[in-house]
């Protein structure tokens, strides 16, 4: 064995020895939420009631609380330059690689065990690995009761191992060099075989503790300077300043619930024995019978009884504290379960109750997003450092939108690993008062409005829906304008004028909006401006057009590139407002103008 696999084995060693007293609750811990008392209590049962007679309440704890913190938070990268439209586009495509990778793992569909691991075991973690066949990293959940970390100032893990038994078949499956070495170690097919996983900035290794430390395999970290497995202590838990080790918040219920069990087995002892307690009868009754209706003959029938069994109220008492403790203990009130006393205890009263539980929710949700920000950022090192010059296409949906990215690693992370991750400062408000208090907010300009934006709690591409906003809005201008130009058109027949242009116009906009067009595809193509038709040979205005003989300008005085004529009429021509006053009769240029209208009259 190398010196550096000793340093290895030494490390996993001392990390296992300072994670002693942890390993022991957390097994009494996995028999308790398995439903195997009897491994934590033995003789704790009865031939006659051999399962636990009381609920499982820190398995029902955390069911509530596991459900609670499984939900994703908001995932999104921003852009180093705000007002930059190519860095917004670059930010947009890192939050969908960043998505990608969240839904190529089906981390949602897993998020529920890191958040048992998280609450039961005091630490949530992640094992980011490649996927050599998508070419994509993998964010995988692991069983966090086995798992030995060791963090940083920065609360990063800086080391890892991972023990965990599988049958040295499947284990063989897995590492097909492990078969050899198991059979001469005398291990069969279903026999179970220890292996242990270890991580640190440089290189993961996987070795077989009981076969001399065998190593399977072997390699360098493949997230540079970062370790493969991304571990979180539970917030108040003796890691809290990541120097100590995690605990869990079920191990101190483990012998309450136990003693609850014990005092509800002692009250149905109680109750059997009450129920069949010795006949007190009086002295005149000489013969007993047993049986249903049977009938006792005596002159005191009033002395007829059964012993009383006296039951202490301390008891009842007492095995109702143990329940109040298991509440506060797991921070799960009554009404969590709808176990209340509603007519004593006002809303209010309820909401006081609660608010230790969702105290507890919103400090777990933020260590939850500094795993996966960790998480994430080990992503993008990893893709960029594997897959760097690797185009690869993603799919995936953009609010409710299908779309595809094609990306470069190396080009399009290019080292910016950083990732918001959020559940939105209004989590855990009513949704109206979240939303009169984000836009009375944003109305004061207290807040932006992409940063209201980003704290709604719901997924969202704040940059694609602000780019949606924009063009609705352009939208709804055209179409104001329209709507203007259409209520102009009495005005310009009271006037004297051709309203046909427009009607004509509007008509188009509207048959193109029929066949499915862009509005601002079908308003750019109807009022593009039209080119003058060319004049027909031997008209006047193509005489004019080709100039007057002797012109060397090739134009007469009425060319259109003469320089004393502002604009243009009609097919190129001066209007007579123009015409009028540019020239006399004589041909000198004449300083008044006039305007002639003339109507065709119709033959006889």
């Amino acid at each position: 064995m190398s010196d550096e696999m000793s340093a290895v084995v030494e490390r996993v060693r001392a990390l296992k020895n300072l994670y002693a007293a942890r390993d022991v609750e957390a097994g009494l811990l996995r028999a308790v939420l398995s439903g195997k008392w009897e491994e934590v209590a033995p003789g704790a049962f009865t031939e006659d009631y051999p399962a636990p007679m009381v609920a499982n309440r820190i398995e029902v704890q955390n069911r509530l609380m596991s459900a609670a913190l499984s939900a994703l938070p908001s995932i999104s990268c921003g852009a180093t330059n705000a007002m930059s439209e190519a860095a917004k586009k670059r930010a947009e495509n890192r939050t969908r690689i960043a998505n990608s990778y969240i839904e190529g793992s089906n981390l949602e569909a897993h998020m529920t065990d890191f958040a048992t691991g998280y609450q039961s075991f005091g630490m949530g973690v992640f094992f980011i690995e490649p996927d050599f066949d998508a070419k994509m990293p993998r964010i995988r959940v692991v069983d966090s009761s086995q798992v030995y970390a060791q963090w940083g100032p920065d609360g990063y893990a800086t080391r890892a191992a991972e023990e965990y038994v599988l049958p040295a078949m499947a284990l063989c499956d897995s590492f097909p060099n492990a078969e050899p070495v198991l059979k001469q170690a005398g291990y069969q097919g279903e026999q179970n075989v220890t292996v242990i996983r270890y991580s640190d900035k440089k290189r993961t290794v996987v070795y077989l503790p009981e076969v001399s430390n065998h190593v399977l395999t072997e390699y360098r970290s493949p997230i540079p300077g970062r370790s493969q497995y991304v571990a979180t202590p539970r917030v108040g838990s003796a890691a809290n300043s990541f120097t100590g080790v995690p605990r869990g918040a079920y191990y101190d219920l483990i012998f309450p619930q136990m003693a609850d069990h014990e005092f509800r087995m002692l009250m149905l002892e109680a109750a059997s024995k009450s129920i069949q307690a010795p006949i007190a009868v009086p002295p005149d009754v000489t013969d007993i019978p047993y049986g249903p209706d049977a009938v006792i003959r005596t002159q005191s029938p009033q002395n007829v009884r059964r012993i009383d069994l006296n039951v202490p109220n301390q008891a009842f008492a007492a095995s109702e504290l143990i329940r109040q403790d298991l509440g506060v203990g797991g921070m799960s009130p009554e009404a969590m379960t709808g176990n209340i006393d509603a007519s004593v205890i006002t809303g209010k009263g309820v909401e006081a109750l609660q608010g230790g539980y969702s105290s507890q929710i919103a400090n777990a949700q933020t260590m939850i997003a500094f795993a996966l920000r960790q998480a994430i950022e080990c992503c993008f090192l990893m893709d960029e450092h594997l897959w760097g010059k690797r185009k690869k296409k993603i799919r995936g949906t953009d609010q409710g939108a299908p779309f595809e990215l094609d990306y470069t690693p190396g080009k399009d992370i290019a080292g910016e690993i950083t990732v918001d991750i959020t559940y939105g400062f209004l989590a855990g408000m009513a949704p109206n008062n979240a939303l009169v208090f984000v836009l009375q907010a944003q109305a004061a300009g207290l807040i932006s409005r992409d940063f209201a934006a980003r704290q709604l709690p719901v997924g969202m591409n704040v940059n694609e829906e602000f780019h949606k906003i924009d063009l609705e809005t352009l939208r709804n201008s055209l179409m104001q304008g329209m709507s203007a130009l259409s209520q102009a058109i009495p005005g310009m027949v009271m006037q004297g004028q051709d309203p046909t242009q427009i009607i004509g116009g509007l008509a188009e906009v509207a048959n193109g909006i029929k066949k499915g067009k862009q509005l601002e595809e079908i308003v750019a193509d109807v009022f593009a401006p039209k080119p003058p038709p060319a004049p027909a040979p031997g008209s006047e205005d193509a005489a004019a057009a080709a100039g007057a003989p002797g012109d060397g300008a090739g134009g007469g005085p009425l060319s259109p590139g003469d320089a004393s004529i502002a604009t243009e009429g009609p097919n190129a021509r001066p209007d007579l407002m123009q015409m009028f006053a540019g020239i006399g009769a004589s041909g000198e240029a004449a300083l008044q103008g006039g305007i002639s209208r003339m109507d065709p009259v119709q033959g006889q």
